[in-house]
Parts: structure tokens; sequence; C-alpha cells
């Protein structure tokens, strides 16, 4: 409940631009969360079929699908190149993702940093004495 509460006073404190980058932040961090989940399991199934064994639902569900249009040989390289493929897309997301972080961070910092320099500035001569 404590953890909560200050995710609710720091979300209270963000502008609206902010808070709404903080949402765009949060699905891009969960996009990739899940394309990392994916890859994981496309690695196993690739093994899978390398070894040509269906022990996974993936993997017979790849092969079934795949089995009319291409040969088993046929079948790893267009799923090498698939994982390829999927490796970079997700590779740009995750940077993306993180690209969306920094600026977000640096973003709240510079008008953390601002607010408390004109704080300070605004304050009476009697108060730093």
């Amino acid at each position: 409940m404590y953890i909560f509460s200050n995710f609710l006073n720091l979300y209270n404190f963000l502008s609206l631009k902010n808070k709404i980058l903080f949402l765009i932040l949060v699905f891009f961090l969960l996009i990739s969360s899940i394309l990392d989940a994916v890859g994981v399991a496309l690695i196993i199934t690739f093994f899978d079929l390398l070894l040509e064994r269906e022990t996974s639902f993936f993997t017979s569900l790849i092969t079934n699908f795949f089995k009319d249009f291409y040969k088993d040989k046929q079948l790893t390289l267009v799923f090498v190149i698939f994982i390829l493929l999927f490796y970079s897309f997700k590779s740009l997301v995750i940077g993306f993702a993180n690209y969306l972080q920094y600026y977000f961070v640096f973003k709240i910092q510079s008008n953390i940093k601002i607010n408390i320099f004109k704080h300070y500035i605004n304050l009476p001569y009697k108060k730093f004495m």
C-alpha cells in the first residue's frame, strides 16, 4: 500500500504532458516485455525444429501451418529469417522504449531543477542570511 501511495503522489506531481508521456512509456515497456517472452519461445521452437522434434504446441502449430508450403530444410531457413526479423524489430522497440525512458527521466529531472531554482530565486534575501 505504501508503494502505491508513493506512486500516486509521483503521478499527481507530473504535468499533463508528462502523464501522457509516462503512460506511453509504460505501454512500450509492457510491449518490450512481451516481445522478450516471445523471443525466448521462438528460440526454443527453433531448436525443436532443428532437432526435428515436436515437443511444444508452438512447434507443432508452425510445422502444420507451413508444411504445405515449405520442405523441412526450407522451413528451417524461413524460420531463421523470421527470427532475425523478429529480433531486429524487438531491438528497435526496446531501443525506442529506452530512449523514451531516458527522455522522461531527464525531462522530470530538469523540471524539478527549474522549480527548485525558481523557488530559491523568489525567496526574500533575509531567508538566505
